[in-house]
Parts: C-alpha cells; structure tokens; sequence
C-alpha cells in the first residue's frame, strides 16, 4: 500500500537532509561539519532542517542506524549452514558486496560517534551483544547439526568472527581500492580450516 502523501513528502524530506549531512560529513568529518552547510547542501533553511531533525547528533544517530541495520541484516543472513559455506567459497566480488559501504556510505565513523554518545551508546551496544550471543547460538547449532567443528567454543569463536568482520569493515574505509580476492582468499581459508567440519553436503 502507498504512503499518504504528507507521510511520503516527510520521508523525502528527511533522506534529503540525510543524504547532504553524509556528504557534508565525508568532507569535513562530523565535529567539524555545521548544521549551516548541511542546511545550503541539502538546499532549505535551518528552520525547515529543525523541523525534521532535533540537532546534528540526531542526524547522525540515524545515518548510523540506517547503517548498522544494514549490515545487522546482513549478518543474521550468514548465520546459518548456508551463509557460513557461502563464506567458505566467497569471491572477491561476493566480498564487495557483503563489505563494501552501504547505505549513505558513512559505516563506522557513524557508529564510532553512536558509541561515543550517552544518549545513544547504551542501544547499539545492546544490539551488538545480541548480534554476538546469535551467531554463538548459530554455531552451536551447527555444532549439534555435525557442520560446525566439535572443538570449537562458539562464545569465542562468535567474538573472534565479529572481530575478524569489523577489521575487514576498517580496512575497507581507510583503504576504498582494497584487494578484494585476496581477502576473500583469507576468509575461505579461515572458514573453512577453523570453522567448518565439512563445506559439501
């Protein structure tokens, strides 16, 4: 079913905002961005941003939850017997897609200003420790299935895939040409030696 109109117009006009304080950000990084050049980015007044957005740090808590729930999304897809052999024969372009910038193209400079911040910091670390004890519950799971090796602990093994995920979203932003194939090469191999028992059916 469509939108209402002014339900619609309220949304564009927010994606609006959104979409110029991303590029505004990019440029200047977030403390140094004012809400006056988001205002002449996205091309309407402060009095007009205001009434969509209490202040800067709303707009940013929002990129980074459009963000943070795009790759959340992603993550749960993987934590089952067919994501983990996805990962185990992953390509270098199935890499670009699952790592490479999403959303307003922010990743975790966005999150890092969320976990920084009292107002917001208490719900992403929440929804990161859920993140954690689901993809535990998923190697267990696949322990109790015979896919997942025996040996493992899958309270260490989640913490050390969720480390290993976020590196690869690090080194992705601070280098945007990374070689995409050779880091596939290594999370084949780390998926399928550490974690997997078997990668065929």
């Amino acid at each position: 079913m469509a939108r209402p109109k002014n339900e619609q117009l309220h949304e564009d006009r927010r994606l609006q905002i959104l979409k110029a304080a991303a590029e505004v950000f990019r440029t200047k990084g977030f403390h140094a961005s004012r809400t006056e050049e988001i205002c002449s980015t996205a091309k309407m007044s402060a009095g007009t941003l205001f009434r969509y957005f209490r202040d800067k740090e709303e707009i940013i808590a929002t990129i980074a939850e459009m963000e943070f729930e795009m790759y959340y999304e992603k993550s749960k897809m993987l934590f089952t017997r067919d994501g983990f052999e996805y990962l185990a024969s992953i390509d270098g372009e199935g890499m670009r897609q699952l790592w490479g910038p999403v959303g307003l193209g922010l990743g975790l400079d966005s999150w890092l200003e969320l976990y920084r911040s009292e107002k917001y910091a208490a719900q992403y670390k929440a929804k990161d420790a859920t993140l954690r004890l689901q993809l535990a519950d998923a190697l267990r799971c696949g322990q109790s299935e015979g896919w997942v090796r025996q040996m493992l602990n899958p309270d260490h093994a989640a913490q050390i895939i969720i480390a290993l995920c976020s590196g690869m979203l690090v080194e992705q932003q601070l280098d945007p040409g990374m070689d995409f194939e050779h880091m596939a090469g290594g999370l084949r191999g780390f998926v399928s030696s550490y974690i997997m028992e078997e990668v065929s059916r």
